[in-house]
């Protein structure tokens, strides 16, 4: 079972107002997305304000979805008289998705692992998988899109009995990592590879604080509160010396060479080949000192680590 809302929950979840009550019993899935919306789901427009929904709301009813959620400033002349779906007004669109999600989330109730930075993301995130799989349900919810809600709509399809869910922030204006982080209240957040070095150091610190941002979303009343950071860079630990962190951090500027002398390079080249088939992107080191990092923040030790080693090609997939 993944996310599905009947019409009182929607309501609920987003202090909505009840416009058209179709007076069906359904739960229905959430999608945005015009070309997914089938039988039964809620189409949510998240359009801006100037953006005319009614093509979007006509081809929703066309192609069966059992309800609609729209901003109160819509022009509610331009629905059928005949319609079949119940339809809500929200004041904020976006708001009210995120609130959906954090619904879901909550519901779920998983441990919850943030995963952002410039690069590296996706393998991190594949390599917790493996490294947790054994002991837990994971479910990873990578971002669809570049927008803020990228994540969202893998969050939804997260299953009821999903024990960690590891997500995936990006970020292109500031702000867009904490309004998806904050939420999900992670427990353990991981910044990865940011930019490279540029010229200009200034630009560079600008956009690290982008990513940063999930510092501050963690959830520090979690015993196991932890976040893990790839400072490798100039640009990321000059950030990071101006601003404090109140409970456990993990640098890979102060890791030791004997934290990872049990790795033998053909280990890394191995696994790294493993991920180029699976996601077509190699493994960087710090890459893979992240996740490792970040599943002994989690609670494996370095043992069962070390296990995963042994052959990985035939795990990732």
């Amino acid at each position: 079972m993944t996310a599905k809302f009947s019409c009182q929950d929607v309501l609920s979840i987003t202090n909505g107002r009840l416009v058209i009550d179709s007076g069906q019993n359904v739960c229905g899935r959430i999608t945005w997305k015009l070309e997914e919306v089938k039988a039964g789901d809620w189409f949510i427009s998240i359009g801006s304000g100037f953006y005319d929904i009614k093509p979007d709301v006509k081809k929703a009813i066309e192609n069966g979805a059992c309800g609609l959620i729209v901003g109160d400033q819509v022009d509610f002349t331009i629905l059928p008289n005949d319609i079949q779906s119940c339809v809500i007004a929200v004041k904020d669109v976006k708001a009210s998705l995120i609130d959906l999600m954090t619904a879901w989330r909550s519901k779920v109730n998983p441990k919850v692992i943030a995963v952002t930075g410039g690069s590296g993301r996706r393998s991190t995130m594949v390599l917790l998988h493996e490294f947790l799989k054994e002991n837990s349900r994971i479910h990873l919810a990578f971002m669809k899109n570049l927008s803020w809600f990228g994540c969202i709509s893998s969050i939804l399809d997260m299953p009821i009995d999903t024990e960690v869910l590891v997500f995936e922030a990006g970020a292109i204006e500031t702000g867009d990592v904490a309004r998806i982080s904050k939420p999900l209240k992670p427990q353990i957040g991981v910044i990865t590879r940011l930019q490279e070095e540029i010229a200009v150091l200034r630009r560079e610190v600008s956009q690290v604080a982008l990513y940063c941002e999930v510092i501050e979303t963690i959830d520090k009343s979690d015993n196991n509160a932890c976040i893990v950071i790839n400072d490798e860079f100039e640009s990321t630990a000059a950030y990071l010396r101006e601003i404090s962190i109140d409970y456990k951090t993990r640098l890979f500027s102060k890791a030791s060479s004997a934290d990872l002398k049990w790795l033998r390079e053909n280990d890394i080249e191995a696994i790294s080949e493993a991920m180029m088939d699976a996601i077509g992107s190699k493994v960087k080191f710090g890459d893979l000192w992240c996740a490792i990092e970040a599943a002994k923040a989690f609670g494996l030790t370095q043992g069962k680590i070390a296990e995963f080693f042994a052959d990985p090609s035939p795990v990732i997939r």
